[in-house]
């Protein structure tokens, strides 16, 4: 039975669940996340950590580490990275299907954000073992989870539109490693409350400053919230991006079909 009778949706969870590719790339997700657990583990007892005050930052090192993670595979997976046969099946439902470019892209990110809950839950008990000496209560796995579910998806949609308008993975290998790291860059120095990282620094107060909620005319909102907001916008505009670049390509490829109309 075909998922929403979306193509993309059942492609997605038939490639994403059986293509031996992606099945080792969970794995890797896995061990590199346990590795960083490991790694930033206190070597002390617990109770001596609890009795210190002190708490290492084990929690925010797994959050991060986690958010690394899936940025590059996010990255890998909007961008077909695995599938090198996929720039040619898009192509082909664009130009030669009935299908719609917003049915596409729809499909595409519908099946990306499921899969990112997917690849969340596979983080959460890493971030519930380092809450357990990093001083913090279990609220504050929902805002990790939160910033980095967003940026991932953002991630995602920018490797769809790199899909649709590059033809060679090398091509939208460059292009995704350049944007991720130029955005990181820019953002930590410009305007920090869109930075993953920082909003992740502020859910434990590692950071103070980056801890003050953003003051807004309306209000005020937390500031990991404000990268929330910030990366699901920039996924949905990249998402519509990759929708018009579809439909301008369809018209470019088809004129005889489009004039007779």
């Amino acid at each position: 039975m075909r998922m929403a009778r979306n193509p993309f949706l059942d492609e997605g969870v038939r490639t994403y669940f059986a293509q031996e590719t992606i099945l080792r790339s969970y794995l890797a997700l896995v061990g590199v996340i346990g590795l960083a657990l490991l790694l930033w583990w206190p070597r002390a007892s617990l109770d001596a950590v609890v009795r210190s005050g002190v708490f290492p930052a084990t929690f925010t090192t797994v959050c991060i580490g986690l958010y690394l993670c899936l940025t590059y595979l996010g990255a890998r997976y909007g961008s077909e990275g695995f599938s090198p046969e996929a720039q040619v099946k898009l192509r082909e439902y664009a130009l030669l299907t009935p299908v719609s470019p917003a049915s596409i892209v729809a499909g595409k990110a519908l099946f990306a954000l499921l899969h990112t809950l997917f690849l969340l839950a596979l983080g959460v008990p890493f971030l519930l073992a380092s809450l357990a000496v990093s001083g913090g209560g279990l609220p504050l796995i929902l805002p990790a989870l939160l910033v980095i579910g967003a940026a991932t998806f953002a991630v995602r949609m920018y490797g769809l539109l790199t899909l649709v308008l590059l033809e060679r993975q090398v091509a939208r290998d460059v292009c995704l490693a350049l944007g991720i790291i130029l955005f990181l860059v820019v953002s930590s120095l410009a305007v920090p409350a869109v930075n993953p990282i920082a909003a992740l620094l502020s859910i434990l107060h590692r950071d103070e400053a980056a801890a003050a909620p953003i003051s807004l005319p309306f209000g005020s909102i937390p500031f990991f919230l404000h990268s929330v907001i910030m990366s699901l916008l920039a996924g949905l505009l990249l998402a519509g991006t990759a929708c018009a670049s579809l439909g301008g390509m369809r018209r470019r490829e088809r004129p005889g079909k489009n004039r007779t109309r």
